[in-house]
């Protein structure tokens, strides 16, 4: 099923940006090609991505994946996602909005990004109040101006998700009461993904 579908507005086309081109030191490995129940973080957000949005595009790449190469490297995820909103911005002009996923957040449920986007899509930017990402943005010719002006930045918190919600008048929303903290979970160290394999493994028994 897929959740942009079910919208009010069929009219939104929303082209997911899957932000997989950290350097994932604290995991000390592509966070992209971890496993967790079996499959790749990045084969589980894609999955996800698919269900709830009408294109989907990496940022990133690895040794086994081929995304976008950022313009400009070493920017964090602002600079991928400029990247992003670019070629999206070429090649698939009618999306109405980007939805921003991160890499390690693999407990994310469709029903909750399609609240995300049915409560977000008139806003400029929107997020949960559980976490800056995923982050729904409307897709304008302000978007990729606005990136370019904070890449600018000097210090890197003016340069980060947060300052980009706050530049463009985000809003933060309550999550929908059916989801748990526990889908906002980035999976950032060894010891964090060894508990996530045990919880799937206990739930599997």
């Amino acid at each position: 099923m897929r959740f942009v579908g079910t919208l009010a507005n069929a009219r939104l086309k929303v082209a997911v940006v899957i932000l997989c081109g950290g350097r994932s030191s604290r995991m000390g490995r592509d966070k992209a090609t971890v496993e967790l129940g079996g499959r790749r973080l990045l084969d589980l957000m894609k999955d996800l991505a698919e269900r709830v949005g009408d294109a989907v595009i990496l940022s990133g790449s690895g040794a086994d994946y081929d995304g976008l190469h950022d313009d400009e490297p070493g920017l964090g995820p602002l600079g991928g996602l400029k990247t992003a909103v670019r070629a999206l911005q070429r090649a698939q002009p009618e999306c109405t909005h980007f939805l921003v996923l991160p890499i390690d957040m693999p407990f994310l449920k469709a029903a909750t990004l399609g609240n995300l986007i049915a409560r977000g899509a008139q806003a400029r930017a929107a997020c949960f109040t559980e976490s800056e990402l995923p982050l729904l943005i409307q897709n304008n010719e302000g978007v990729a101006e606005t990136l370019d002006e904070l890449l600018r930045s000097e210090e890197a918190r003016g340069r980060s998700v947060g300052a980009f919600i706050r530049a463009v008048g985000g809003v933060r929303l309550a999550p929908p009461e059916v989801s748990g903290t526990f889908e906002f979970r980035n999976l950032n160290t060894p010891r964090e993904l060894e508990e996530a394999r045990n919880e799937c493994e206990n739930v599997g028994r």
